[in-house]
């Protein structure tokens, strides 16, 4: 297995999902005018509205339909990306989703505790937010395929308790 190629299964009470992860390392940036395009993108802590160097990529990825998701430190810098949305895409042949449609979430997978600045009084965790900046519509048919999967999934969690994983 190549060192840029992850790959991680989980086991059956959680539901048997697999997913693979290889880190193009053919350049240092992925350019929008690529012709292989990749299956998904994930920016962490990007700053994504803050830098123009982002804007091919984001208007690639709606009119390419890859779907994108994006990390931050603050509420406050997730809800800067969202609300740039419409100017980002303006001008590049998408249609902009009302900005309702870019969700700010907790990130579940975020490191615990505030990050160590002072200054900052807002919310403001490594990876603490998420932001969607684009879905693919298709995903929601799969979505409801797999609810009742989901349902015995989310069960099994419930009832498992910390003597059961040791």
């Amino acid at each position: 297995m190549p060192a840029n190629y992850l790959a991680a299964e989980a086991p059956p009470e959680c539901g048997s999902g697999a997913i693979s992860i290889h880190l193009n390392s053919a350049s240092e940036n992925w350019s929008a005018t690529n012709s292989d395009l990749p299956d998904a993108l994930v920016a962490c802590n990007a700053s994504l509205g803050s830098y123009r160097e982002w804007f091919p990529v984001i208007q690639a990825a709606h009119l390419k339909r890859i779907p994108f998701a994006t990390t931050e430190y603050a509420e406050q810098s997730a809800e800067h990306q969202r609300n740039m949305m419409p100017i980002i895409l303006s001008g590049s042949g998408v249609s902009p989703c009302p900005v309702e449609e870019f969700k700010i979430q907790l990130n579940p997978f975020q490191r615990p505790g505030q990050r160590p600045i002072p200054m900052y009084r807002l919310p403001n965790v490594v990876n603490g937010f998420t932001l969607i900046v684009y879905k693919n519509k298709k995903s929601k048919t799969k979505d409801v395929k797999t609810r009742k999967d989901i349902g015995d999934v989310e069960k099994t969690l419930r009832n498992l308790t910390l003597n059961q994983v040791d």
